[in-house]
């Protein structure tokens, strides 16, 4: 069979056709592009407030933590002046060597969440 005799398919019709279908899935390609963008923006505004949440709450435990250490550094001045003023040296030094622990382990809570 000949191709000529058949005519020619691919005409300025043909080409304009498939032209329109081209821009018109363009344009839906556009348009859920767009919708995917403003998904996009959202989430990562999710994440910096959600960031900003986060450290928002690592401040307020370091804070709750310094005024324990406040709490506990005034009691162990507390006992070193009622240790002064006793003459039960030992027993102040026992209770001084009890508020020293829980000192420390505040202090150690206090490094290790400032560190992460």
């Amino acid at each position: 069979m000949n191709f000529k005799a058949s005519g020619d398919s691919f005409t300025e019709d043909f080409f304009q056709s498939v032209y329109r279908q081209q821009i018109a899935m363009l344009e839906k390609l556009q348009l859920r592009k767009n919708k995917l963008d403003k998904k996009v923006k959202c989430i990562h505004a999710w994440r910096e407030v959600s960031s900003t949440y986060m450290a928002i709450k690592d401040l307020d435990n370091i804070r709750v933590l310094v005024d324990q250490l406040d709490i506990e550094t005034e009691a162990l001045l507390q006992n070193a002046e009622i240790t002064i003023e006793q003459e039960g040296v030992k027993i102040g030094i026992d209770e001084m060597k009890k508020k020293l622990g829980v000192f420390m382990k505040i202090v150690e809570v206090l490094g290790a969440t400032s560190w992460y």
